[in-house]
């Protein structure tokens, strides 16, 4: 069974997949856009390149943008602060 993330994943992958079979360039953004996110586990509070978010549990991850890694960073660690 694929979670949600994991088929819009397959589907972007395919449609990448079938733009180089048909011989378009694409830019690198293009090309490695179809896995995106981060992943951070909910229990450990480890961020995860997009390639390995296998690594954790479904139940158990947050997928996050690259452009919130940091802050999501100093989240976490704000609340281990607290707690």
């Amino acid at each position: 069974m694929l979670t949600g993330y994991e088929f819009r994943m397959c589907v972007r992958l395919h449609k990448v997949t079938s733009r180089l079979v048909r011989g378009e360039k694409l830019s690198t953004s293009e090309r490695e856009g179809w896995v995106s996110r981060y992943c951070v586990d909910m229990r450990t509070r480890e961020v995860f390149l997009p390639q390995r978010y296998q690594k954790v549990q479904p139940h158990g991850w947050i997928s996050i943008w690259a452009k919130d890694v940091v802050d999501a960073v100093d989240q976490m660690a704000v609340a281990v602060e607290v707690h």
